[in-house]
């Protein structure tokens, strides 16, 4: 007789994008201290489901 394991769902709260949140942080191509969040090591840039940014911060 064959025992089927039922799987459970993991849900993931989505990610608030933080340039959405708090209007005082800008996002500025000369700051390398915000942007390190962001990108990779070797430079690419993280997707939106995983950075949790919006379309309009990504």
């Amino acid at each position: 007789m064959v025992v089927r394991r039922r799987r459970r769902r993991v849900f993931h709260r989505r990610k608030i994008c933080r340039f959405c949140a708090d209007s005082s942080l800008k996002i500025d191509y000369k700051d390398p201290k915000t942007l390190r969040y962001f990108v990779t090591e070797r430079g690419k840039i993280i997707p939106r489901r995983i950075s949790g940014n919006c379309a309009k911060h990504q």
